[in-house]
């Protein structure tokens, strides 16, 4: 990951909704980013092979794959980002589940900034601490040797990162 510059995907259904959540990142301050987006979750999947991100924020409900089964999706390629979804009220069961399955956080709509600066600068916390994590155990040649070893390692990475989730701002 960019040090400076976190990679963030922007995966929604809506154009408008879109546009509205590409605004409101821009009037966060002090916080430098690159932006990729998706129009749905098959084509979220082909950006995460091919892109380094760093934070996902996704709707919840879209139509050609929902949020739940594209951050499932995500998960088995081995690699870890912070999911933040965007729902609306009357989804919050699908949030609460989200949470369940291992999402960072969850923001209903309407969006503000407000609302999304401290999750969004949380996960970036947390996808930095859990890069350099990783970065620390794969130069070890006796854990890149192990496959199960090395999957064991990065998901006790991932959860020591994800205590950057409750730490104070």
């Amino acid at each position: 990951m960019n040090t400076i510059r976190p990679n963030i995907l922007l995966v929604d259904d809506d154009a408008d909704s879109m546009a509205v959540l590409q605004e409101i990142l821009l009037r966060i301050e002090n916080i430098e980013f690159e932006l990729q987006y998706a129009c749905s979750g098959p084509e979220a999947l082909r950006l995460l092979e091919s892109q380094n991100i760093d934070v996902v924020l996704a709707d919840i409900r879209m139509p050609k794959m929902s949020g739940l089964e594209f951050m499932k999706r995500a998960a088995q390629n081995g690699k870890y980002q912070p999911f933040i979804f965007i729902t609306a009220l009357h989804a919050r069961r699908y949030a609460i589940e989200a949470i369940r399955l291992g999402a960072f956080d969850f923001i209903e709509k309407p969006i503000s900034i407000e609302k999304l600066e401290v999750p969004l600068r949380k996960a970036i916390k947390v996808a930095k601490a859990y890069k350099r994590l990783e970065q620390e155990v794969l130069i070890k040649p006796q854990i890149e040797q192990a496959s199960d070893l090395r999957y064991a390692a990065l998901a006790i990475l991932k959860l020591r990162a994800m205590k950057y989730q409750n730490m104070p701002e």
